[in-house]
């Protein structure tokens, strides 16, 4: 689930599930991006 508005939020956490389940749908590609990792993350990392 990735809430994108603080209404979704608002709503996700506050309102009946028939209206809060509206919100699981598809993310618009648009939205979506893929970032490569620093070199640091690349070497794993605990903390």
């Amino acid at each position: 689930m990735i809430l994108t508005t603080p209404e979704e939020i608002e709503t996700w956490m506050s309102a009946e599930w028939a209206e809060a389940a509206r919100l699981q749908r598809p993310l618009d590609d648009l939205l979506f991006e893929v970032l490569e990792p620093e070199e640091e993350d690349r070497q794993g990392r605990l903390f």
